[in-house]
């Protein structure tokens, strides 16, 4: 009885201890690291595309994440 019961317990601990709420969690690490990123008017004309992107892309999970 016991040697069937066994995996069966092990493997609903398993399933059980990976299920999330969707939810999302952080801590202040991230808060605590990351900051937003603020550029002047006047360097914005140099900044390319991309790095323009990846700013605004820290920034909002900057603000989702800490605000």
């Amino acid at each position: 009885m016991w040697k069937s019961l066994l995996p069966l317990c092990l493997t609903a601990m398993l399933i059980s201890s990976c299920s999330t709420t969707g939810a999302v969690q952080t801590d202040d690490g991230y808060c605590a690291l990351y900051k937003p990123v603020f550029v002047s008017s006047a360097e914005i004309p140099a900044l390319t595309d991309e790095t323009k992107r990846t700013i605004l892309r820290n920034n909002l999970v900057y603000e989702e994440l800490c605000e």
